[in-house]
């Protein structure tokens, strides 16, 4: 009898990219990444069950009392709001400090943007 090969699979684990066997499930990821997280964000949004993984699933393990890393934060954020609201307030909020940038000066103690 032939046995079968796996290839494995790409995923994202924390904002980095890595491979993993298609029979890896995310309590097993969490166990190998990140032990002591409290908070797991799958593909965006907040779970505490198991599930296996597929090719371009993307996960954030997230300890209490660590602070999140910028993508971590981000992540996090995403997970708060439906799919595709955080972005429409990111470019909002972007939107209004670059017309408040080109309405008026910075304050002279700001660092210069460029």
């Amino acid at each position: 009898m032939k046995e079968m090969v796996y290839q494995p699979i790409r995923i994202k684990v924390n904002e980095k990219e890595v491979s993993v066997s298609p029979s890896l499930t995310l309590l097993q990821l969490k166990d190998q990444f990140k032990p002591n997280a409290n908070v797991m964000i799958y593909n965006g949004f907040p779970i505490a069950s198991d599930s296996f993984l597929k090719e371009g699933d993307e996960i954030i393990f997230i300890q209490k009392g660590e602070f999140p890393t910028p993508e971590e934060l981000e992540a996090l954020m995403m997970a708060r709001h439906t799919p595709g609201v955080h972005q429409k307030i990111e470019r909002l909020l972007l939107g209004s400090l670059v017309w408040v940038v080109s309405v008026r000066p910075l304050p002279s103690h700001w660092p210069a943007l460029g």
